[in-house]
């Protein structure tokens, strides 16, 4: 299999395991993919490729899973304000995508408790190589519904990707919640801090407006 890059070449042979588990760091440019079979005249039988975008946004997903959009936090305002600003990954040798959308807790950060949890993480996973795509959330909402739980995610995904770790009875997620003391837990970028600090303005001047429609 061979990759190309803005004109640099780079050949290795590799099993069809270790391709899933193959990265490259996201790059600005042209990039080309070009595979070339050395063997046998007779193998290998049938050969073929197939691509797809890497990533989709937040509304396309929420387009094809509407039921799915309607438990998700970002799109309930009376309870939730939406950070201008998500983490999107790949875990390591999976070849699903994580998208983590941050939400301001509009009760939690009103009630003013110390211990409140007023910055909370969930996560949307999206992989394209399964027929159909998934497209699942993970959330700490407790009702049935169209999503799975955050003990699910860390079932999944495992330790210590997320914050997840094993209690011993039960899995937890350290990046799922954060209290107001726990400010330096965040991404440190300072975009992504300004929209959380935006999110946090717009819910405060919200409740002190009274509004709960918007």
């Amino acid at each position: 299999m061979r990759f190309r890059f803005d004109g640099e070449v780079s050949v290795t042979k590799v099993s069809r395991e270790e391709i899933t588990k193959m990265f490259r760091p996201i790059q600005p440019g042209l990039h080309e993919i070009a595979v070339q079979w050395r063997g046998p005249a007779k193998r290998p039988e049938e050969f073929g490729v197939r691509f797809h975008p890497l990533l989709r946004t937040l509304a396309q997903m929420e387009n094809d899973a509407p039921n799915v959009a309607a438990v998700m936090k970002k799109n309930n305002p009376e309870g939730f304000v939406l950070c201008d600003a998500f983490i999107l990954s790949q875990p390591q040798g999976q070849a699903c995508q994580v998208y983590g959308i941050f939400t301001v807790d509009r009760k939690a950060l009103a009630s003013g408790a110390p211990g409140a949890a007023v910055i909370k993480q969930d996560f949307l996973v999206h992989d394209q190589t399964t027929d159909p795509p998934e497209i699942t959330y993970y959330t700490g909402l407790r009702t049935p519904g169209p999503h799975k739980s955050i003990e699910e995610f860390c079932e999944r995904f495992g330790e210590p990707n997320y914050g997840c770790f094993w209690t011993g009875k039960r899995w937890r997620c350290r990046d799922h919640r954060y209290r107001m003391d726990e400010w330096l837990r965040l991404p440190k970028e300072p975009d992504f801090r300004k929209a959380v600090e935006a999110a946090i303005e717009i819910a405060r001047k919200q409740d002190a407006a009274g509004d709960h429609r918007v």
